[in-house]
């Protein structure tokens, strides 16, 4: 067991204690794997600095040695030992090391040791693919994690976990490996033909199935991203339903329950014009959720006034005023623009979502920016006038 780990030379790198706390990461005693686990953050992974300042600071300092590409390979070795217990810390501080390399630019005299650093950890893939057959699911979950920074990776990473995802697995853990993908590997990567089409037909199974609400949920959620306006009828109809009937937060997985709404609303969006619009309204005119169909209004409000150039990413921030009601400030990106418009020369869209705003209480019931961003009145009684 971790051959070679005497013969490395730790005083030479200031790291004298290093071998004393991977060994004791294969302590039966938890308490004693916990405190070497810290340590090692501590001292070596720069984990404990909030501050990214006082971690760049820092790291500057560890990444004068090697330390990290020599410690790589034991840390890996750790994950074959069924003995070893938390196996997803050892995963969770091989995917930090791995994200070094974003905290520096090209030029920057440290980004070849960061990048070698995230090759080291690269290389090691096979034993990251193996956890994923872990009987913890935190340690799967961990492994996917690491996995999925990977993006350049995508197209060796996406098949194998597709079929991890059609292996029996806990709901929540399921639904967040989805989040995971959604998240990283599909961000900066262009899937090839075959590649997406059998994802997109997971993702179909997974909404046709009888699954728990976070994996259907999250699946329509990408299934839509990936497919916008040829998106089938069923997935826009189950992203509808659980629009107007809200889930019970319990039954949602904790990465798919912090963002359920947000998303929801701007997948909506991703829907266009056509298919988008009349499914925002249809959410506002039958949802009890003041939340929901507020969300809904806004992506209706994109929709109608700037179809041409729906923003990739936009905020709703809630947050409660003096006055008890709830205010909503909407957030959209600097280079988004919004089609200029004439009171007297609405369009047919423009006018749904009007209507669709003059007739729902729930719109009214809180306040916001959203009237001034798009330039409609933010009176009811006034905004009636701009259809008469």
């Amino acid at each position: 067991m971790l051959n070679g780990l005497d013969d490395v030379d730790w005083k030479k790198r200031h790291a004298e204690n290093v071998p004393i706390w991977i060994r004791q990461l294969t302590s039966p005693n938890e308490e004693v794997r916990f405190n070497a686990r810290a340590e090692l953050g501590k001292q070596i992974l720069c984990e404990d600095n909030n501050l990214q300042g006082i971690r760049i600071k820092r790291l500057n300092q560890v990444l004068d040695s090697d330390i990290h590409v020599v410690i790589i390979p034991f840390f890996v070795e750790l994950l074959t030992f069924e003995t070893v217990g938390n196996k997803e810390q050892i995963l969770s501080a091989l995917h930090f090391m791995a994200e070094y390399v974003d905290y520096f630019d090209k030029n920057h005299r440290f980004f070849g040791r960061t990048k070698a650093i995230r090759d080291a950890v690269w290389i090691h893939h096979d034993s990251y693919f193996m956890s994923l057959n872990h009987g913890e699911e935190e340690v799967k979950l961990a492994a996917v994690r690491l996995l999925s920074e990977y993006t350049e990776h995508t197209d060796y990473i996406l098949p194998r976990l597709l079929v991890f995802l059609e292996s029996p697995l806990d709901i929540d853990t399921k639904a967040e490996v989805l989040w995971e993908i959604n998240d990283n590997l599909l961000q900066d990567s262009k899937l090839d033909a075959r590649l997406r089409s059998e994802f997109c037909e997971l993702l179909e199974r997974l909404i046709k199935a009888d699954q728990n609400s976070a994996v259907r949920t999250t699946a329509t959620v990408i299934l839509i991203n990936l497919l916008g306006e040829a998106t089938p009828p069923e997935a826009i109809a189950y992203l509808v339903d659980t629009m107007i009937n809200p889930m019970e937060w319990s039954s949602l997985a904790s990465t798919v329950l912090a963002l359920v709404v947000t998303v929801q609303a701007r997948t909506i969006t991703k829907l266009g014009l056509q298919k988008g619009l009349p499914a925002a309204i249809q959410v506002m005119d039958k949802t009890q959720s003041v939340e929901n169909c507020f969300h809904a209004f806004v992506a209706a409000l994109i929709l109608a006034f700037s179809a041409d150039s729906v923003p990739n990413d936009y905020g709703v921030i809630p947050s409660y005023q003096m006055s008890k009601l709830r205010h909503y400030t909407v957030s959209l990106p600097d280079a988004y623009e919004i089609s200029d418009f004439h009171h007297s020369t609405l369009n047919a869209s423009q006018e749904a979502i009007i209507e669709a705003a003059i007739r729902n209480d729930c719109v009214w019931s809180v306040t916001s920016n959203v009237f001034d961003i798009f330039g409609i009145p933010s009176q009811r009684e006034e905004l009636k006038t701009l259809l008469s």
